[in-house]
C-alpha cells in the first residue's frame, strides 16, 4: 500500500519507511501517536494500524474511520488478542525498506525518524535501531535492589539482556551505542530482519517480555546489530487503558519469564541460579511493598503465581505455553 516519500529528496535519502502501531482500546493515544507520525521531519510512506481487540471497541473503529481519511493511514483487525500474532500481521502489510513499531502511548521527537535513517546509513551492519526514553527521577534504594537481584535497572551506555529475563536501560546515552535489547515502545528495523525474525506467536494478550525475546534471537542471528540514538527523543506515556488486572500480569510475568529462561539459554545452570535469585528479589520486594500500602493482594498474585509455574513447570520448560494462556483468558 506504500505511497511516496515526500521528504526524501530534502534529506537526500530514498529510503522507504512503513509506520506500524498495535492498538488495545486507546482510541485517544493512538490518534496522538499517528499525529507524532505524520509531523515526522522524515514522514512514514505508510502508516498501519492493527486493531488488537478485534475491533469490538465502538471508539476505536471510529478512529480508525477518522484515520482512515488520512490518505497514508490503513486499518486492520486481528481478531486474536495478542501482540506478537499482531505485529506479525502487520509487518507481513508493510512495504517499506524500513519498519518503525511503536506503541499506540507513544509520541515521538519530529526528528526521530530522520535520526533513525541517518544512524542505519552511517552504519550498514545496524539492522535495528530505538530512540530513548527519558527516565524519570529514581529511588536509589530500589534501584540497588533491582540492581542486586538482576532486575530491571539503568546502566551507563548499555541495553542488555540479563538471565534473569530482565533487562537493563541506557542512562543518558551519548551519541548511538550498542545494544543487545530494543525497547517493544520504539523499535525501528530494516524490514527484511522482521521477516526472518518473527514474534513468538505463543505469548498472548499483552505478551510480557516479547521484545526481550525478539531482540534476543534478532542479536543472536544478527550479532551486534542493535543500536539505540541518545538523541532521539522518545515520549512513553504509559496509558493505563488497556492493562491487564494485577493478578493476571503477574502471572503471565513469572510464567513467560520461566519460559523464556529455558528458551533463550538453555541448559544453562547459571541462568537457572540468577533466574531463581531475581525471583527471590521480587518475593522481597513485593512483601516490602505490601507492608507499606497495607495490602496483601500482590502477595496473594505473586504465590498464586509461583505455584502455577511450580505445577507447570515441565511444559513450560518443553516451550508449551498452553496451560498458562488457558489460565490467562480466563474470566476475559
Amino acid at each position: 500500500m506504500g505511497s511516496s516519500q515526500d521528504s526524501g529528496s530534502q534529506s537526500g535519502n530514498t529510503a522507504t519507511v512503513s509506520a506500524l502501531v498495535v492498538t488495545y482500546l486507546r482510541p485517544a493515544e493512538l490518534e496522538s501517536c499517528i499525529e507524532s507520525l505524520l509531523a515526522q521531519t522524515y514522514p512514514p510512506a505508510e502508516v498501519v494500524v492493527v486493531d488488537n481487540a478485534g475491533g469490538s471497541d465502538q471508539e476505536t473503529r471510529d478512529a480508525c474511520e477518522r484515520l482512515k481519511d488520512r490518505t497514508r493511514v490503513t486499518c486492520l483487525v486481528n481478531p486474536e488478542n495478542s501482540l506478537t500474532v499482531a505485529r506479525n500481521l502487520g509487518v507481513a502489510e508493510c512495504d517499506g525498506e524500513f519498519v518503525l513499531l511503536v506503541d499506540d502511548d507513544v509520541t515521538l521527537a519530529p526528528d526521530y525518524i530522520e535520526q533513525m535513517l541517518e544512524a542505519v546509513r552511517a552504519d550498514s551492519k545496524i539492522v535495528g535501531i530505538q530512540g530513548h526514553i527519558a527516565q524519570g527521577p529514581r529511588n536509589r534504594v530500589r534501584e540497588l535492589l533491582h540492581t542486586v537481584f538482576r532486575l530491571y535497572h539503568l546502566e551507563p551506555n548499555t541495553c542488555r539482556v540479563m538471565r534473569s529475563i530482565s533487562t537493563t536501560y541506557a542512562k543518558n546515552p551519548v551519541g548511538s551505542i550498542k545494544c543487545a535489547w530494543i525497547s517493544g515502545s520504539n523499535q525501528f528495523y530494516r524490514r527484511e530482519v522482521l521477516e526472518n525474525v518473527k514474534w513468538d506467536e505463543q505469548m498472548i494478550l499483552y505478551s510480557d517480555g516479547e521484545d526481550l525475546d525478539h531482540s534476543a534471537r534478532v542479536d543472536r542471528d544478527y550479532p551486534g546489530g542493535l543500536r539505540m540514538v541518545g538523541t532521539a527523543a522518545v515520549h512513553h506515556h504509559e496509558s493505563a487503558e488497556g492493562r491487564l488486572a494485577e493478578a493476571r500480569f503477574i502471572l503471565m510475568r513469572e510464567a513467560y519469564g520461566y519460559y523464556l529462561s529455558h528458551k533463550l539459554f538453555p541448559n544453562s545452570g547459571a541462568a537457572r541460579v540468577v533466574y531463581a535469585w531475581s525471583r527471590v528479589g521480587i518475593s522481597a520486594l513485593t512483601a516490602a511493598r505490601a507492608v507499606r500500602i497495607r495490602s496483601l493482594s500482590e502477595c496473594r498474585a505473586t504465590a498464586i503465581a509461583f505455584r502455577h509455574v511450580l505445577k507447570n513447570r515441565s511444559s513450560l520448560r518443553s516451550g508449551d505455553l498452553g496451560p498458562t494462556n488457558n489460565q490467562l483468558v480466563k474470566e476475559i
